[in-house]
């Protein structure tokens, strides 16, 4: 999947009225649905704009083109008289900010960038002391995380304004695979055959939300396996897990950052089956061991990298706890008579 670019427009007529209507022009990429309760309905018609086109409507002569792609262009319509709408807001082209993780954004969108990116506080390593820390100040000396202790979080003031608010937040890929891959293939040998499935995703990031629970210990609800070995303590500084605390004052855990962003690429091996064909007399016979879910090829540490890409565009790639896809495994007859 390309990126995809909100830059384009069509139009739809949907017609009530008896007479022959017609429809010319083109509708490239559809993106998003757009609402439209901004325009005044055109008589005999139901109107959506989603797209670039022009159209024409035989019973009342109305033409609707967009002239320019520039925001602050206009669109006028024309039938009895001239109605002028502001693209920006007829579009609902404005900047959207989607996703939620604590009640806070995770994604967005905006005209000339790429759909549903990730728009996050940037994590900037681990403090390791408290010198570190001391250091990080904006242009008057102030500190910009005044509850930091060493092993929490350095999040990136990116204005120098010595505020972390929403203005410091940076755009971080997105949870749309850029290539997506599958492998179908078939094979015979005398009286063996295989076959198998692979899928894959490539070129996207999931946002690990399990972290929030499971690396913190958060509200004392228990934590993964091997946690302690990864976690950041003075007698482990290479540790990659913020340190654990009762409170988490810098919020270690609860900012919405690029510390929960992980690759998204896998290989998965779907199904694979190996069977054998024998007959006695008349009576043919395969008998056949299957299994799904063999295997999976990824860096991510969530359960499956492949349940996060979602069906909302606006806001993909956030893993939500989904239940893990189970290995299984299967031995059948067949029997042809």
């Amino acid at each position: 999947m390309k990126n995809v670019v909100i830059l384009f427009l069509s139009v739809f007529l949907l017609y009530s009225c008896k007479n022959e209507e017609t429809f010319t022009g083109d509708a490239p990429n559809f993106v998003l649905n757009v609402e439209t309760s901004q325009l005044e309905p055109v008589p005999g018609t139901y109107m959506y704009i989603r797209g670039v086109a022009q159209a024409s409507n035989s019973l009342e002569s109305v033409r609707i083109k967009i002239e320019d792609w520039e925001l602050d262009k206009t669109i006028t319509m024309k039938s009895d008289d001239i109605k002028t709408y502001d693209v920006d807001s007829l579009l609902g082209l404005s900047a959207q900010q989607c996703g939620s993780f604590l009640n806070q954004t995770t994604h967005k969108t905006e005209v000339g960038g790429e759909i549903g990116r990730f728009f996050l506080y940037e994590a900037d390593g681990l403090f390791q002391n408290q010198e570190e820390i001391n250091s990080h100040t904006d242009e008057h000396g102030n500190l910009i995380q005044p509850n930091a202790k060493p092993g929490d979080i350095r999040f990136v003031d990116q204005n120098g304004d010595g505020v972390l608010d929403e203005s410091d937040k940076i755009y971080a890929g997105s949870g749309l695979p850029k290539y997506t891959v599958g492998l179908n293939a078939s094979f015979a040998y005398k009286n063996f055959d295989l076959s198998f499935n692979m899928v894959g995703n490539f070129g996207n990031k999931i946002f690990n939300s399990q972290k929030q629970r499971l690396d913190s210990g958060y509200a004392g609800v228990n934590v993964r396996a091997g946690l302690w070995d990864d976690v950041w303590r003075e007698d482990n500084p290479s540790g990659t897990v913020p340190r654990l605390s009762v409170n988490d004052a810098n919020g270690n855990f609860t900012t919405p950052s690029t510390y929960f962003l992980e690759s998204g690429n896998y290989v998965r091996m779907q199904n694979l089956q190996l069977g054998y064909n024998f007959a006695i007399d008349a009576v043919k016979f395969r008998v056949y061991l299957s299994a799904q879910n063999v295997f999976t090829i990824t860096k991510y540490s969530g359960m499956d990298p492949e349940a996060p890409v979602g069906t909302d565009v606006l806001a993909s790639g956030i893993d939500w706890f989904p239940y893990a896809q189970p290995k299984m495994y299967f031995i059948g007859l067949n029997v042809n008579f």
